[in-house]
């Protein structure tokens, strides 16, 4: 980020780290926070609020917020078949939230790469997820990758768009939703055989066309343990893939609202954002993301104890996530040891990408 003047990053870093620290985005909680990490212990609180403030002021116009989201992405160099896309909303006072988001899965982790407050509540329009999917296509290497979504997000213009963005596509469809394309009796028969068949993973497919592309109808039993629907039906442009594949794939989708936990009340707080500028707000949620990556990266890099439940069932004891925020936060009690562990992260990830495509173009 040369084009940027070093006060300016020193801002944004240790506003990061504050975040960090404080796992909130709340600007007035973090008044008292970031003081002592810029190495400021005598400012006031008030004072240090103030810094925030201007800073989100400044800069919430410029672009900054891509330089940043940028820098994170420049760790994982989107390594990853799948992306995810689903919303997730809130309300602060009178003011609505709702953030689409993209997201790509990288080592079994989904991180946000595109977002856009719809600035309201319910599902989005066709027209306002086709204009977060060009934009990222369009700033983004995106062709070849997946995309895992819920009933939410179909129809032919959608499914069009995705494919002349080169994305394949693996969705979730409500019970019955294009079954005269693929036949009545076809679609029936799929679906009883799915229900009569003693195999707790039962798959069954078929090709079909709709206004002139080949996709696939996948149906598996859902073996959810409070399952609402008994069969999961699922449309794909992936005519070759072995269907037990297809359908493990889409299951991975559940990564995205794991991310948004981490996201809300379990991380970073970003529903106690008070900054109503949609362009402020953005900047923050570009500076989360980085944040997020930061502990994600950090805590792949380390063993995680299980623990064992009453079930016999084994799992991590807790996330990457909260490792990696946790020793984050252990290690760079400072900016200046922040700015290290930052710099050595991409340090490393040139070393290993010696001739990376440009992420942004």
């Amino acid at each position: 980020m040369p084009e940027y003047k070093a006060i300016v990053l020193k801002n944004l870093l240790g506003i990061t780290l504050a975040i960090l620290h404080g796992e909130t985005v709340g600007l007035y909680k973090l008044r008292g926070k970031v003081g002592a990490l810029l190495g400021r212990e005598g400012n006031r609180p008030a004072s240090n609020y103030r810094r925030m403030t201007r800073f989100f002021e400044a800069h919430a116009l410029s672009g900054l917020w891509q330089a940043v989201l940028c820098m994170g992405l420049a760790l994982l160099r989107l390594k990853s078949c799948y992306l995810a896309l689903d919303g997730t909303s809130w309300q602060v006072g009178e003011r609505k939230v709702h953030l689409l988001t993209l997201s790509v899965i990288y080592n079994g982790v989904a991180i946000p790469i595109m977002w856009r407050d719809l600035r309201k509540k319910g599902v989005s329009s066709l027209d306002q997820r086709c204009r977060l999917i060009r934009r990222a296509a369009k700033a983004l290497n995106l062709k070849g990758k997946v995309l895992l979504a819920d009933r939410e997000y179909i129809g032919p213009e959608w499914f069009n768009l995705l494919a002349h963005s080169g994305i394949g596509f693996i969705i979730r469809l409500r019970r019955g939703m294009y079954a005269e394309a693929v036949g009545t009796q076809t679609y029936a028969s799929m679906y009883s055989r799915i229900m009569a068949s003693a195999k707790p993973g039962k798959v069954m497919d078929c090709i079909f066309h709709l206004q002139g592309q080949a996709v696939r109808l996948v149906m598996v039993r859902n073996t959810g343990r409070d399952a609402k629907e008994p069969v999961i039906c699922l449309i794909t442009d992936d005519i070759a893939t072995a269907k037990k594949k297809i359908a493990s794939a889409y299951f991975i989708r559940w990564k995205i609202e794991v991310c948004f936990k981490k996201m809300k009340g379990d991380g970073f707080g970003i529903e106690a954002a008070g900054l109503k500028c949609p362009a402020k707000f953005r900047l923050l949620m570009a500076m989360v993301v980085f944040a997020y990556i930061l502990a994600v990266i950090q805590g792949m890099q380390e063993v995680i104890p299980t623990k064992n439940y009453a079930s016999g069932e084994r799992f991590n004891a807790h996330s990457q996530f909260r490792e990696g925020i946790d020793l984050i936060n252990a290690n760079c009690t400072n900016l200046c040891k922040f700015i290290r562990f930052v710099y050595n992260l991409l340090l490393d990830a040139n070393r290993r990408y010696k001739s990376p495509k440009a992420i942004f173009v």
